[in-house]
């Protein structure tokens, strides 16, 4: 496994989905999921960082996967892998959050599991492209 090229797709990725995360959930779908939500930080306890992390731990995860296990190295199979691993991942984690949460709704759950397929599929194919270079 080369780790420089996992480690170099899990930042690029990263950095894509901060960028299209906040495109979409903030810009696009912010009235949609935060306002129905009543559990959303106001924007000044934001926690930067953390967003971050988690961005590039997602895109890491998507490399990792790609390379070590799933031989994933084009644009076009990264993205398929990264929007069905996203809305799989993505409804575990809606449907759970609904399940105990009065404040979810299913139009949020949907909203977020589209969302999550979407914004993974881009960032799974930005991965696959870079893990294919040179191949």
């Amino acid at each position: 496994m080369n780790w420089s090229k996992v480690l170099i797709a899990g930042l690029i990725g990263g950095i894509t989905y901060f960028i299209l995360g906040f495109l979409v959930w903030d810009v696009l779908l912010g009235d949609y999921i935060v306002a129905p939500s009543c559990v959303a930080r106001s924007e000044e306890d934001f926690v930067f960082w953390a967003m971050v992390l988690s961005c590039l731990v997602w895109a890491f995860m998507l490399a990792y996967v790609f390379e070590k296990w799933a031989s994933i190295s084009t644009w076009k199979t990264g993205a398929s892998a990264g929007a069905t691993l996203g809305v799989l991942i993505a409804a575990t984690v809606q449907f759970a959050n609904h399940a105990m949460m009065s404040s979810t709704t299913l139009t949020v759950v949907a909203l977020d599991v589209l969302a999550t397929g979407a914004v993974s599929g881009i960032v799974g194919a930005v991965v696959g492209w870079w893990l294919g270079r040179g191949r």
